[in-house]
This record gives structure tokens, C-alpha cells and sequence, in this order.
């Protein structure tokens, strides 16, 4: 997918309700749907140094730009509204979003996690006064908590829906510098290392079950 299309340094991916697989690039300042047959059918205007993309409530398409915030979009490409201005989370590059519409941010500069409400309020800041360095991601288990990669740690923080930190696993010889996270295949986390080039495979609670390669 994307040969000859100029996706200058693409930076996230996902699937969409409809099928289609969304890429965001980071210097190319796009973001497209591709249909099943590798067709851009869809590109969202106006997105300056994209970070990640996800979807919301009703199906919506979320996109985070490092330069203009949260921006959100109809899949077949209208604009619909900034919903949170970059200076509210400045240098981020993660973002999940939960069932009730809430939005997890990571911003690597301010090593927190800012949460949203539907609405583009903020409701509190998560990893203040820990030693959560240089955060590039956050996901959310099927369990609730929030998963949240510290790069300059080289750990994975845990955090409850209210903020608080319920654990944290990983550690140098299991993975430096996490950079990425994600969930799949039931229950399990699965995290890149930036550091060692591997993918890890942890359950939920933080056993490390597998090492790719």
C-alpha cells in the first residue's frame, strides 16, 4: 500500500468501522483511507504533522496533529471540528479513546497523560510527580486500566480510569525504551522497543510472555 504516493514518514494506522485501513504521515502532513485494493479513496484536509488516529463516538475519525491538536472528522472526509487545541497537549503523539467518548492524550514534553471528556473538556492530568519520562503512547485494556510506555524509564506504567497508578512492569533487560503499545489477541499488551528492536508480549498483569523476534 502507498508506493508512489508520497506517505512521507507515516506515523500511525487503523482500521476503520467501514473496512478501509486510515494512515496518518507525520512529514507529509496527510492522513488518506485506503480502500481493500490499496486506493486512497479519502484524504482529511488541513492536518499538519499527524500523530495518530482513532476513531469515537458515531464512528467518527479522530486525528491528533503534533501542530493543531484533535481534530475531528467525518470518514468520508467533511470537517467537523477542532476539539482540543495543540497548547493543551503539547508534542503529543498518543491517543486512545474510550466507549464513553473520553480522550487519552500522551504528551512527551509535559510526561503526562492529559484525560478529555466527549466534549473537549479537560478532566485531569494522570502521571504528575512519577517518574513518567518521555511518554509516546497510552492504550486502554479491555480491564479498564491505561497503559502507558516511558520511554526514559523503560518501563510501563498502569494507571486506573481515575488516574491513579496501579502498577508498572517492563524494565531495560526486557525492553529499552518503549515507544508503542497496543492490545490484541484477548487480553494481551504487546509493546515496542524503540532500544532493542523487539516487540514484547505481556499479559495483562505485566508478565513478560514472548520476545518478537
Amino acid at each position: 500500500f502507498g508506493s508512489g504516493l508520497n506517505l512521507v514518514n507515516p506515523s500511525e494506522l487503523a482500521f476503520g468501522p467501514d473496512g478501509r485501513l486510515y494512515v496518518v504521515c507525520y512529514s507529509g502532513n496527510r492522513a488518506v483511507a485506503f480502500n481493500a485494493a490499496g486506493v486512497i479513496e479519502t484524504e482529511y484536509a488541513n492536518v499538519p504533522n499527524p500523530t495518530d488516529i482513532a476513531f469515537g463516538p458515531g464512528g467518527k475519525l479522530y486525528i491528533l496533529s503534533y501542530l493543531s491538536g484533535i481534530k475531528i472528522y467525518e470518514i468520508g472526509g467533511a470537517f467537523v471540528k477542532s476539539l482540543v487545541d495543540a497548547d493543551e497537549i503539547p508534542e503529543a503523539t498518543g491517543m486512545c479513546i474510550c466507549p464513553d467518548g473520553h480522550i487519552f492524550v500522551s504528551s512527551q514534553v509535559l510526561n503526562q497523560v492529559i484525560e478529555f471528556d466527549a466534549g473537549g473538556a479537560k478532566v485531569r492530568t494522570i502521571g504528575t510527580g512519577l517518574d513518567l519520562e518521555f511518554p509516546q503512547d497510552v492504550t486502554i485494556g479491555e480491564n479498564g486500566y491505561l497503559y502507558v510506555p516511558s520511554g526514559e524509564s523503560h518501563s510501563i506504567f498502569v494507571f486506573d480510569r481515575l488516574g491513579a497508578k496501579v502498577g508498572e512492569f517492563g524494565g531495560l533487560s526486557q525492553g529499552g525504551s518503549p515507544a508503542c503499545v497496543a492490545t490484541g489477541f484477548g487480553r494481551d499488551l504487546f509493546v515496542i522497543s524503540f532500544w532493542n528492536s523487539t516487540v514484547a508480549r505481556y499479559d495483562r498483569d505485566g508478565t513478560n510472555l514472548a520476545s518478537i523476534p
